[in-house]
């Protein structure tokens, strides 16, 4: 009973916990989780059609009060999730970092790092988990999942238009421009030269900063990147990349250093050597 109250002992799996947290988030009404929405025939006549039937497990006081209470645990210090922060919008989130049981007893150094949470926080239209099995380097919650729920979370917003907590419409988003030839790598798999993105949790062995540069403002440093990481770090970056070859970078033709936000920057890449 003991590690039971702090989330450990019990076996959920991911979808069973965003259903749970879903609840909460619809006022306290769970659903069932559904994939198809409807069937429609060769007319476009609707055949079938999900006609969700909700079962309330909590008052409606007491969700909301939870998730005010979530809502702490990003938008206040003594909150272990500030990473999953989502500009312009309150999320209701918690963290989680759970031993993984081994043959004797609780595995050492092994975990699962999650993050849960919804938005926006007082009229929630998602709910996101991201859960790193076995992270490489951190492990805590907020700093392998919660990041990676934060940039979900920016990019889902902007794309179903949901308005900012002050009103605002996020503007649509820019696309990164890859040349068509070059599809597999916008992927981020090529076969040949083994390049994958990059996953949360996962701090590649002597790859040093290149790997996880940090990010203020401006123009980044590309060389050496995979593409995969040089799209990730243009969004965080606020500048607009266009990506030619493959492989890993090698140059661009817009040095680092402070631009302006929306910056084009051309970057070249070549086979790793």
């Amino acid at each position: 009973m003991a590690n039971i109250s702090f989330g450990q002992g019990m076996a959920a799996s991911p979808l069973q916990v965003t259903a749970a947290f879903g609840a909460l988030a619809n006022d306290g009404v769970y659903h069932d989780p559904t994939i198809v929405q409807k069937i429609l025939d060769a007319r476009g006549g609707t055949v079938w059609e999900h006609a969700p039937e909700g079962e309330r497990l909590v008052r409606s006081a007491t969700a909301k009060t939870v998730m005010r209470m979530l809502e702490d645990v990003v938008h206040t210090d003594l909150g272990t999730g500030e990473n999953a922060h989502v500009d312009g919008y309150r999320v209701a989130g918690k963290t989680s970092t759970a031993q993984k049981a081994g043959s004797k007893g609780y595995a050492d150094g092994m975990y699962y790092s999650s993050f849960i949470g919804a938005l926006p926080a007082r009229a929630p239209r998602v709910v996101i988990l991201v859960s790193v099995d076995v992270p490489e380097g951190a492990h805590y919650g907020n700093d392998v999942a919660a990041p990676s729920f934060a940039r979900l979370g920016a990019q889902i917003m902007t794309h179903l238009g949901v308005p900012r907590d002050d009103g605002k419409t996020p503007p649509p988003p820019k696309p990164v421009v890859v040349a068509a030839k070059q599809m597999e790598a916008a992927l981020g798999v090529l076969a040949d030269i083994d390049v994958e993105p990059s996953l949360p949790g996962v701090e590649e062995r002597g790859s040093g900063a290149a790997a996880h540069p940090k990010v203020n403002t401006g123009m980044p440093d590309f060389t050496g990147l995979t593409l995969a990481q040089a799209v990730d770090l243009a969004g965080r970056a606020k500048v607009e990349l266009r990506a030619t070859g493959s492989g890993v970078a090698v140059s661009q033709d817009v040095a680092p250093g402070q631009v302006e936000s929306g910056r084009v920057v051309q970057v070249a890449f070549a086979p790793k050597q």
